[in-house]
């Protein structure tokens, strides 16, 4: 919110220009911190993952530019040092930084005071989760962000490898794939990830 009240200060005072490279600065300086707990009893949840994505808006909607990500520690605090993003949407108008957190066996509240992440433990079955996972998987996808985008390769392993020890049905299988797949396509690019996605099928005639 400070970024775009800078904006329309100098946008206001010295035009379009300054703008935006004031408004590019802000994104780019700023830390980002804060603590996850666990929702009702304020409890650290260390070792959860922490992704910070940047977006802002493009001609035809939200645009999702550079991906950063860290892992809480024992006080269940978390910092992202400010990156130096070399995105060529690193200008765009709107620019709002979102985190998400995840750990296993946990879910996200629905609302979280600025600065804290608030987690509550899953309390549904096999299924449920893995739909939850598969919400997640696609919440985080940020299709412009370039090599930084392989900053979210932790959160897509251990997305992954909770999903595992969950299926059962058909249906979990094609999650379970999804998911595989986004960790291959961030490895190996889409090309590759659709070979080895292929072979998987074939397999399973």
């Amino acid at each position: 919110m400070q970024c775009r009240r800078l904006y329309s200060l100098y946008r206001r005072i010295a035009g379009l220009a300054l703008a935006l490279t004031a408004l590019s600065a802000c994104a780019q300086v700023r830390p980002i911190e804060g603590r996850v707990l666990e929702q009702g009893i304020d409890a650290p949840i260390a070792e959860t993952i922490l992704v910070a994505l940047w977006k802002g808006d493009g001609f035809h909607g939200t645009i999702c530019f550079h991906v950063e990500s860290t892992i809480s520690d024992e006080r269940g605090h978390y910092r992202i040092a400010p990156p130096e993003i070399t995105s060529p949407h690193r200008n765009l108008l709107g620019q709002e930084v979102y985190v998400i957190a995840h750990k296993a066996g946990y879910e996200r509240a629905k609302e979280s005071p600025r600065g804290i992440k608030y987690l509550l433990r899953f309390d549904g079955d096999p299924s449920e989760r893995l739909r939850y996972l598969k919400t997640l998987n696609l919440a985080v996808s940020c299709g412009a962000a370039g090599d930084s985008k392989k900053n979210l390769l932790p959160l897509q392993r251990a997305m992954y490898e909770e999903a595992k020890s969950l299926v059962s049905t058909n249906e979990d299988k094609k999650i379970l794939e999804t998911l595989l797949w986004s960790v291959e396509h961030l490895e190996y690019g889409a090309e590759e990830a659709q070979r080895r996605h292929l072979r998987r099928l074939e397999g399973k005639k």
